[in-house]
């Protein structure tokens, strides 16, 4: 992966992270919100990943 494929990526991921967390919560049933927090965490443990591969 190259740095500005992996700095595309990594946009394309915070966007996602910023509309999921945008999302009202009080129309979700509990288990939707279950799958939108892992789907945000799987997304910040990518970036974070992304993030060490341009520093390393």
């Amino acid at each position: 992966m190259d740095i500005v494929e992996a700095n595309k990526n990594k946009k394309k991921l915070c966007d996602e992270i910023e509309r999921l967390q945008n999302l009202s919560r009080g129309l979700m049933t509990q288990d939707e919100m279950i799958v939108i927090d892992r789907k945000i965490r799987r997304h910040k443990d990518q970036v974070n990943n992304i993030n060490q591969l341009l520093r390393g």
